[in-house]
Parts: structure tokens; C-alpha cells; sequence
């Protein structure tokens, strides 16, 4: 588990390691140093040594600053680059100056006159301009040294966030350093996670620079998904199991006009373990399941493209199974509303996709609860939230966060960086994935994965955690089988591993 944090709980966790457990802020800021150094001579290895570091004036400065002494002391020829009003500068920022300036060392003020093209002169640039408080447009003479590192063929290294990147939003303010490497310290901020700061981070390490307080670390509710996250959620399987023991999973999915939506949710369905799984589904998607897919249960719930359903026979199913999923492919018949009101109203563990989402904008959410996974992607939650798609776009976890505590409802918004969060304030992101899954028939597959996990996991949360990093993941696998323009959504499918 990698834990994620704000900018006002780093500053808190900061605070704490300087105010309460003693640790002297310059201290920190040496740690820092050293693990950013690091990461410069390992690049230098293979690049070339000759650094420049462009430094602000605040204590991200202070960090570059002291990264250029320790530098001098492996040998390495850098200069630091200042941008910004020395009379404003912090007190940490200038103890460093005075103690490089002291050594000789190459520190030099710029503001908008220098010529900064100097910089396709270095081997590694490495950005200490501005940290995880910045709010505000990029402009001046920071402008034009991010405009033109970013122009140089310079291997590019960010200390603790590429400066310009909002930490809490993941947005460019202005003009973005364009990393190759960041050194995140103390723990991953959500701007690297959230486009375009993910893009922008490039290759993430975690540097960490003090110790805090174990009851402060269990305070952070933000994380983002790992390998063993997802294993540590998944049952073993006993050798003496059967069917009975790995869920009975109902889909409510696909129309006369909409067969494929079906056939890709019960496909990863029964890949992704689902001990029985009964398809309540119109006839025109039936003829087509049971020719496809033979293990799967088909029950025929209309013969009206969803004008109306089988209520009594839908009953009977929801008594029979142990989790719901409704929505891929079902249309927009006047029997969808109906369906999707009466499982709601059963209590199990339900996830809502696709046209069961469009029927919820319509209808309202009001009998949503906590046993409700949501799995809009920007669009649908657009239309839930009744807001603009820039708007949903700009500030996404905001959006997901308030509609979950609003209806109760656990939320998957999907994208790049999926986020998951839940009516109680757990937050998790996953960037497993690439952009081979930005395609038709992701979604479909999606839910029937987490129909087929929350069977067998039972908790409706960690079963949209695992699901969607197993989505991801497989379409890393099959990326290394096929290009990522070829991947269909059946190849990523077929590459489903759960973890044993």
C-alpha cells in the first residue's frame, strides 16, 4: 500500500516531526537532499554528471540548495539556478545559501533577462522551484526556466512534486516542469496520481526524510493500489472447494440490440472466478450467452427489449444470489427503472454500471446505501452529478467524494487513474492499466469481474479495489503480448490472473 497524502497533511505531518518529535527542520531538509542526490548519481551513471538545479525561494529551494553541496561532495560539478525575490526568501532556504555560498559553491539570481537556452548544456536538470503549496499561475522568470528545461534533452529529475503541478489536484498551473523522475517526499501527493501531474511525475519513488508518529500515519485514508494490496483481499481457495463456496453472482445485462455488453460482463465473470453466475437477460442476448458461454445460467427476463421484465422470476433470482450487478447493455426500456428500484431496495451487495447508472440519473438516488458500488466513468458522472464534464474533470475526487457521502453509495469513477472512494472517506487510487483499455467493452468487462470478486470477497469496497486493479493488470499482460492499439477487450479478458 502506498499511502497518498494532501498538501495540508504533509504540512501537518511536518509540523509534527519538527514541533512534537523534535526533529530540526534543516535535518530534514539534508534527508531530502540525500535521497534526491541519489537519484542524480544514478542517472549520472549513465548520462553524464553536469547538473544544473533550478531553486525557488521557499523550502523546496532550500532542498535543491543543499542538494547542490552534497553533490560537491560526490564529486559532482552543479550549479544552482535562484529564482525569485532573495528578501522573501525562507529562513532554511537561506541557511543553505549562506553555507554554499560560503563553500565557493555556484549559485546564481536569474530573473527573466537570462538567457536560459544554457541549460541544453547539462546532462541532468533537476527541479526545486516550487513545492506542494503552490496555488497560483506560473509566470516570470520560473516561466521561462521550466519553458526551456523542458525544451532541453536533460534527463529530469522533481523534488517532491514537478513544480506547476497542483498537488492536491493534479492540474498545471500555468507551465509544468515535465519530470522523468520525481523523488516524492515522505509519501506520494495526489497530484502524482491525477492527470496530467501523473504524466508529469514520470517514475515516482518515495523518499523518506523523518519518522512520525504511527497514530498520525493511520490518520492518512488516501492510498494508492499495490500488488499485495489486492492479493492480501483475495480468498485462498481451499482444495476441497466447490461451486457453492465461491458466490451465486446475478447479472442483469444485455438487450435485443445490445448483445456484446452481456457477453463481455459474463465472460470476465466467470473468468475472474465466480463459482455460479445466473444472466437475467432479454431473449435476443440469451441465444447469444448460451451459444457463447455455456457455463453461465441463462434466464430470459423479457421478450420486449425491457419494455417490461419478469418481476416474479427476478425476485427469485435476488433470493438466490449472494451479489448483483446490473446495467451493461440493457438499454433504456421503461422496465429498467423498475429493475433497478427493486434491487436496490434487496439490500445485497449491488453494482450499478452503464444504462443502470443513466436510469439513476433519471430517477434519482435517494435509496442508494452502503452496500452500492457505483462504476461511472466521467461522462456518466457527469450526468449523476448534474454537473458539467470540466467541471467533473477538474476536480474528480471532489465530485466522487461528495456523491458517495451524499447517497451512501460506494463510488468507482473511471479513468486513467481510477478512483475509488467510499461513504466513510477511504480514498484509493489505481494506475494499473494502459491506454489499450480505452476502448469499448472495458467497462462490461470491469463489472463483471467485481460481480465475480465481490462473490467471493463480499465487501463491495475492496471488491471495486481489486477488481479494477486486476483490469488494469491484465491489460498490462496482454501489452505484452499485443500492441496496445491491437488489445480487444477479449484479449484482456483472457489475460485475467487472479492472484493465487
Amino acid at each position: 500500500m502506498f499511502k497518498t497524502v494532501t498538501a495540508e497533511t504533509m504540512r501537518a505531518i511536518d509540523s509534527h516531526m519538527i514541533n512534537e518529535i523534535g526533529i530540526p527542520s534543516l535535518v530534514l531538509m539534508e534527508n531530502a537532499a540525500g535521497a534526491v542526490c541519489r537519484a542524480v548519481l544514478e542517472a549520472a551513471a549513465t548520462r553524464g554528471a553536469g547538473t544544473a538545479i533550478l531553486c525557488g525561494i521557499g523550502n523546496n529551494g532550500g532542498d535543491g540548495l543543499a542538494l547542490l553541496r552534497q553533490l560537491a561532495m560526490n564529486g559532482v560539478s552543479a550549479a544552482a539556478y535562484i529564482v525569485g525575490d532573495a528578501s522573501h526568501m525562507s529562513d532554511d532556504c537561506k541557511t543553505q545559501l549562506n553555507i554554499a555560498l560560503r563553500l565557493g559553491l555556484n549559485c546564481i539570481f536569474v530573473d527573466e533577462s537570462y538567457d536560459f537556452h544554457a541549460f541544453s548544456d547539462f546532462d541532468i536538470i533537476v527541479d526545486a522551484i516550487f513545492g506542494t503549496g503552490l496555488k497560483r499561475e506560473i509566470n516570470g522568470a520560473a516561466r521561462k526556466a521550466i519553458d526551456a528545461a523542458n525544451d532541453s534533452a536533460a534527463f529530469k529529475i522533481s523534488i517532491d512534486i514537478p513544480s506547476g503541478i497542483d498537488s492536491d489536484l493534479g492540474l498545471i498551473r500555468g507551465v509544468a516542469f515535465r519530470a522523468d523522475e520525481t523523488v516524492a517526499i515522505q509519501y506520494k501527493k495526489r497530484g502524482h496520481l491525477l492527470f496530467p501531474g501523473r504524466e508529469y511525475s514520470g517514475n515516482v519513488r518515495v523518499a523518506k526524510i523523518g519518522l512520525s508518529a504511527s497514530d498520525i500515519d493511520e490518520r492518512i485514508t488516501e492510498r494508492e493500489l499495490e500488488f499485495s494490496d489486492v492479493k492480501a483481499l483475495l480468498p485462498p481457495r481451499r482444495q476441497d472447494t466447490h461451486k457453492g463456496c465461491n458466490g451465486k453472482a446475478l447479472l442483469i445485462a444485455g438487450s435485443d440490440d445490445l448483445t456484446g455488453a452481456a457477453v463481455m460482463s459474463t465472460r470476465a465473470a466467470l473468468r475472474s472466478g465466480a463459482g455460479l453466475l445466473k444472466v437475467f437477460t432479454a431473449a435476443g442476448a440469451a441465444a447469444v450467452l448460451r451459444a457463447c458461454l455455456p457455463e453461465a445460467m441463462v434466464s430470459v427476463g423479457t421478450a420486449d427489449c425491457w419494455a417490461t421484465f419478469d418481476k416474479s422470476q427476478l425476485e427469485g433470482l435476488i433470493g438466490w444470489c449472494d451479489c448483483i450487478a446490473i446495467g451493461p447493455g440493457i438499454g433504456h426500456g421503461h422496465a429498467v427503472a423498475d429493475m433497478l428500484s427493486l434491487v436496490i431496495s434487496c439490500g445485497k451487495p449491488l453494482i450499478i454500471d452503464a444504462d443502470g447508472l443513466n436510469a439513476l440519473a433519471r430517477q434519482g438516488s435517494s435509496a442508494l446505501h452502503e452496500n452500492v458500488l457505483l462504476t461511472p466513468h466521467l461522462g456518466e458522472m457527469s450526468r449523476l452529478c448534474a454537473k458539467p464534464m470540466e467541471s467533473i474533470k477538474a476536480e474528480q475526487l471532489a465530485h466522487a467524494a461528495a456523491y458517495a457521502k451524499k447517497t451512501r453509495a460506494n463510488v468507482l469513477l473511471k479513468g486513467a487513474t481510477s478512483i475509488i472512494v467510499s461513504p466513510d472517506g477511504r480514498v484509493t487510487y489505481n494506475t494499473s492499466g494502459n491506454p489499450a483499455l480505452a476502448k469499448g467493452g472495458s467497462g462490461d468487462m470491469l463489472t463483471g469481474i467485481i460481480l465475480a470478486l465481490c462473490g467471493q470477497i463480499g465487501d463491495v469496497y475492496d471488491s471495486a479495489c481489486a477488481g479494477s486493479f486486476i483490469l488494469g493488470q491484465s491489460a498490462d499482460t496482454a501489452l505484452d503480448i499485443l500492441n496496445e492499439r491491437f488489445i480487444i477487450a477479449g484479449d484482456v479478458t483472457d489475460a485475467v490472473q487472479l492472484f493465487s
